[in-house]
């Protein structure tokens, strides 16, 4: 499902932003064993081009991250966008553990990411690889430990001229 590999399977359509999002946290509802507030920001009417099935994993991945690094009983993942020329900047924000500037570095690495002892579900690496199949691309800010994390992504707006 990375990028460089056949685009069978691959259906990108016109997709309201807010309510993907809403779709993945609503398997987050109740936090389990934490008391932390989710909440969804994304304006209702905005869209992107995308691929459900991909952006969902996306989503559902990042959020169960931003979740996992939140080690205090209470916190806060915040999904935002914000609009740009052409697309759509996507974050997910949290107040959990973050990176510190050796991890931040060799996020995307993948012959240093499994060594730096997190467990990231489908992976930030293949997040970032099905974000770039989608048209986008992904970083990750921090402020160092114990400050949260902020991972951002792009998505192309929706345009009637991508319609079939």
């Amino acid at each position: 499902l990375l990028s460089g590999q056949d685009n069978e399977g691959y259906t990108p359509r016109r997709l309201f932003l807010r309510d993907e999002a809403d779709q993945a946290l609503r398997l987050f509802h109740p936090t389990p064993k934490k008391k932390i507030i989710l909440t969804n920001r994304i304006p209702g009417d905005w869209t992107v081009y995308a691929d459900q099935m991909l952006l969902r994993r996306v989503y559902i991945n990042l959020i169960n991250n931003s979740i996992k690094s939140i080690e205090k009983e209470n916190g806060d993942v915040t999904l935002d966008a914000t609009q740009m020329e052409g697309g759509v900047l996507c974050s997910i924000m949290d107040n959990g553990c973050g990176f510190n500037e050796s991890k931040l570095q060799d996020i995307f690495n993948p012959e240093k990411s499994p060594q730096l002892g997190y467990v990231h579900g489908i992976g930030l690496l293949t997040c970032k690889g099905l974000i770039e199949r989608m048209g986008g691309n992904m970083t990750i800010d921090s402020r160092g430990d114990n400050s949260g994390a902020i991972v951002s992504f792009t998505l192309p707006t929706y345009k009637k001229s991508q319609e079939n």
